[in-house]
């Protein structure tokens, strides 16, 4: 492989994820030393990788239907679909604390 042409493209901001046949998407967005924002910014990037990556076929609608954030080997955590929905006004928002 290229190593070069890697990391040339990881700095440019390429998505890795991978794809089952069912729909499911693994892929990483950060690591524990990320800041919040950093992680807000990676999630955007991959969702909008996903959505350019979309066939022109596929029926319109809701695309992202649930997320998980997990660790390597943790459990996952289902994540708000208002916050994952880029049509929803609560779009990647902080939750209030109560």
């Amino acid at each position: 492989t290229n190593v070069e042409a890697a990391i040339a493209s990881a700095k440019r901001g390429q998505a890795v994820y991978r794809a089952e046949r069912n729909g499911i998407i693994h892929a990483s967005i950060g690591k524990l030393s990320f800041t919040d924002q950093q992680l807000i910014d990676n999630l955007k990037a991959l969702q909008l990788a996903l959505l350019d990556a979309r066939p022109k076929s596929a029926p319109k609608g809701v695309y992202f239907k649930a997320a998980h954030l997990s660790t390597t080997m943790g459990p996952g955590v289902l994540v708000d679909n208002d916050r994952i929905n880029p049509q929803s006004k609560y779009f990647l928002m902080q939750p209030s604390v109560a």
